[in-house]
Parts: C-alpha cells; structure tokens; sequence
C-alpha cells in the first residue's frame, strides 16, 4: 500500500483546507514529520486513519479532535486520501458526523458522516460505493488489514512510542504486546509450551511401551536378567538390530516348530482314522460274537425241532387213516346203540354163557380194537394240530437256513480276523 495525497479541511487543528502530497516527501524515499507538541502531527495520522476507516489512529484519540474548533461555521469537516494497491489508485472522501451552527436562525443543526469510495479508471474517478458500512468493508478487505491492525502495523502513535522509550523491560514488553498485539503469540507460545510437554509425557509413555515390549520380546526369545539389562541400556540401532536377529531366530524355530506339528498333526490324523476303523471292526467282532451266541442258542434246540418233524412226520403218516376214524366212530356209534335196544328186548344175560359165546379170542379183539381206537384218536388230535405245527416247521427251516448262511459268513470272517487284528495292531503300534 503506498500513500499519494492527502486532504483534510476543518479536521483537528487546521481550520483551512490543507493538502499533503506524499509523492513528493517520499521521493527520496524516506521523510520526516516534525515540529512542536500541538503542531498537527499526531493529526495527519488520525486523518490517514479516519479516512480509510472512520476512526483515528490513538486508542486514547477523542472524536471532539475531528472538527476544528477554528474552522468557520459554513466550513465542511472532510478527509481526502488517495492511495494505490497493486497498481490500481483509490480515492476516498469521508465527513465526520459533527454539529455546526444553522445558516438562518440560532442553534445548531446535525451533519451527518458521509463516505464515497472511488476508484482511477483511466483519466477519472468511478464510483464504487457511497454506503458507509460497503464502502468500510471494500476497504478492509482491499487493504488486508483491521483499524486496530493498521495502527499497529502501519502505525504507532506518538504518546506511546514515548513510554516505550523510557519503560523498562518488562513495561517494553507489555506495551509491545499490546501496541502489536503479541497476545496471540504469547497464547501461541503457551499453547506450545503446553503440546511440548504433553509430547513429553507421549514420549515417556512410549519409551515406557518400548521399554516393556523390548523386554517381553527379551524374555520371549528366552534371554535371562542380564542380556534383557543389556538389550535395554543398547541404544536404538543396536536394540534394532539384536532385536531382528532374535526375530530372525524365532521365525525359524517357529517355522521348525510349525513343521513338526504339521507332522504331529497329519500322524495324529492317521492314527484317529486308523482308532475309528478298529472301532469299526470292534463294531463288528461284538456282532459276530452275539451271532455266535444265537447259533449256538440255536443249536440247542435242534432236539426239539427233531422231535417235532418226527410227530409231523407220523401226522402226515396217518393222514389216510382219518377216513376210517370216521367210519370207527360211527360203527362204534351204531354198535352202543344196538347194544342198548339189544339190552332192553333180551334178559339179564349169564356171564358163563356169554363167555362160552365169544371165548378168550374175543376179548383180546376187543382190547386190540380199542388200543387201535386210542391211536388212531392220537393221531387224530396230532392231525388237528397239523397246519400250526407246519406253519412252525416253515418258520424254524427259514430261520435255521438264514442261521447256516450266518454261520458261513461268521466263519469267514473268523477265519481273516486274526490277520486284520495283526495288521490294525502293526498299524496302531
């Protein structure tokens, strides 16, 4: 930012109009403004920094030193300031709001502030703006910088520039800090002091993690007291190093050790693949030996299986005696009956005379017929029982062929079971 021209009318002490042209003093590049207490100097400043922003450039400065008090009372209280930014010139013209005087009557009437913001385009002025709170803002913004750090910046008023001077260190610093406002640094510089010694405590807290895990890995790769004392007091390139070949060292051992697992493992795999077959074959030696049980079970009931074939036998023998039976039994039937009628009609018979009738050939007939009688009722009940017996004999023939078949499977295994119980016991072993 570079200043050009300055005019200020009725501001501060100058009652009349005055003009500063900055391009003059400052061509030889540095310039200086002197004179008495009260001569207007501080009030060039207060002009420069009202017209860029409507206030003056002390923190102790009064509005009352904007309008002169020598001015006339038909005179305008109004700066002028043209300066350039990057190239580009700008002119702005601000008034003060201030009482004067009114042209007719007594009393006094309010003049309020204006402001008109222009900018150099060619050979005139352009408007830019004439609002004061737009016009503030252009301003600051095309500027960079606050009042407050204008005054700081570019700045430094004459009364405080005087106790600096005569301040001891302490006051020097605390007024540097407030005339530059150095709080921010100061906030900084805590804010700092207070991350360095949190990164402290950080540091600390890892070396202390550092410090146990390298001890860990120490007593994990199987150190004693001493050489885990000796890793530590190291410094970081040697841990570093003894640290990677002890890592070295355990991924062998590591990788060694997954070896023989992976052996142990796949021999540990056979050998349960090889328990559930002897299992399987447990399974079946314990059914075989409750197949030899039943058989011999079985083979204990042949006696009555025989005798019961040879009863089915005689019944299926006397299977065309059951005609005659009939016939038996209705002669038989026949004879009672003409024994009784015959008893009815004849008298009490003599035991001699029949005696003498039939004689000792006839009473042994008799007793033969009724033993034939007794068998052949025998046989008869047998015959009555026939289909249930024969229902039986199928049943037991079936079950005694399946019981053969069993008994040949059972022999054949019997027979390969020793040498499978030597090959799962060589296995096993």
């Amino acid at each position: 930012m570079r200043l050009h021209r300055l005019r200020l009318a009725a501001f501060g002490p100058y009652a009349a109009e005055q003009v500063v042209d900055f391009d003059r003093l400052a061509h030889g590049g540095l310039f200086l403004l002197e004179g008495p207490t009260g001569a207007g100097k501080s009030t060039i400043l207060d002009a420069v920094t009202f017209a860029l922003y409507g206030g003056l450039a002390g923190a102790d400065s009064a509005d009352d030193r904007l309008r002169s008090h020598f001015a006339a009372p038909d005179a305008r209280t109004e700066v002028e300031l043209q300066w350039s930014l990057r190239g580009v010139r700008y002119q702005v013209t601000r008034s003060p709001e201030y009482r004067r005087p009114k042209k007719r009557g007594d009393g006094f009437t309010t003049e309020a502030s204006r402001v008109h913001l222009q900018r150099r385009d060619g050979a005139a002025w352009a408007s830019v703006s004439a609002n004061k709170a737009e016009a503030g803002e252009l301003i600051a913004e095309l500027v960079g910088l606050t009042r407050a750090q204008f005054t700081q910046v570019m700045l430094l008023p004459q009364g405080e520039f005087a106790r600096f001077l005569h301040s001891s260190d302490d006051v020097r610093r605390a007024l540097l800090t407030r005339l530059f406002g150095t709080s921010l640094y100061d906030r900084t510089t805590a804010e700092l002091c207070e991350r360095r010694t949190e990164a402290t405590r950080t540091r600390e807290r890892a070396d202390r993690s550092i410090a146990d895990a390298v001890s860990a890995a120490a007593e994990a790769a199987g150190l004693d007291a001493a050489e885990r004392t000796e890793l530590l007091a190291a410094s970081r390139a040697d841990r570093h190093t003894c640290l990677k070949e002890l890592g070295e060292s355990l991924a062998g051992a590591i990788a060694g050790t997954a070896a023989v697992l992976d052996t142990a493992v796949g021999a540990l795999c056979a050998a349960q693949a090889e328990d559930s077959e002897a299992r399987r074959q447990a399974g079946r030696m314990t059914r075989l030996a409750t197949a030899l049980a039943e058989q011999e079970a079985h083979q204990g009931t042949r006696p009555d299986h025989d005798r019961r074939a040879a009863r089915l036998a005689r019944a299926r023998h006397a299977e065309p005696v059951r005609p005659l039976l009939e016939l038996l039994a209705e002669a038989v039937a026949e004879t009672q009956a003409a024994s009784g009628e015959l008893a009815d009609l004849l008298p009490e018979p003599d035991d001699d005379a029949l005696a003498g009738r039939g004689g000792p050939g006839a009473a042994a007939r008799a007793e033969a017929a009724e033993a034939d009688a007794a068998a052949l009722q025998h046989d008869a009940d047998d015959e009555q029982a026939l289909p249930g017996r024969e229902a039986e004999l199928g049943r037991l023939e079936r079950g005694a062929a399946a019981a053969e078949e069993r008994v040949a499977a059972l022999d054949r295994a019997r027979q390969d079971l020793p040498d499978r119980i030597t090959t799962l016991e060589t296995r096993l072993a």
